[in-house]
């Protein structure tokens, strides 16, 4: 079996580690443009890097909505895995903010006391803002509560 954790298109590494010609663009714009980046590679190599994320998300000293906000992407992107197409733009837009978090290719360092994660938390929170029917949709589905802190 390859290692995955080396197959992330060469296209998102880029974007990723880019900082911006001008202007920042708005998280918005940044975040559809990452997950327009998306492959399936990337996709199968986030699902095996799903203990890393878990393994940073417990290790950061961050706020706790911040914490759940990851959390219930880590889980939507497992449970979706097999889901049809109709759910690929929210798919696609969880995985670029779970490999944001994780690979570290970060705005603001995130070794930075008490601010180091507020990009990460800007990437997430959109990618929730801009999902967020298709993931109550997801919970409802599942007879789960919303998370209140979400």
């Amino acid at each position: 079996m390859k290692n995955r954790k080396n197959l992330i298109p060469k296209e998102l590494i880029q974007y990723l580690r880019a900082l911006p010609d001008g202007p920042a663009p708005t998280t918005d714009s940044y975040v559809a443009k990452g997950a327009d980046l998306v492959s399936t590679e990337a996709i199968l190599t986030l699902r095996d890097m799903l203990p890393d994320i878990r393994k940073k998300l417990y290790q950061v000293n961050a706020p706790t909505a911040f914490v759940q906000s990851v959390e219930l992407l880590a889980i939507y992107f497992e449970e979706t895995l097999g889901s049809p197409a109709s759910v690929w733009p929210a798919r696609q837009q969880t995985v670029f903010a779970l490999l944001y978090f994780l690979k570290g290719y970060d705005r603001i360092p995130d070794s930075i006391p008490e601010i180091g994660y507020v990009d990460d938390a800007a990437v997430v929170n959109q990618v929730i803002e801009n999902n967020r029917q298709c993931l109550r949709d997801h919970w409802a589905h599942r007879k789960w509560a919303w998370p209140s802190m979400v």
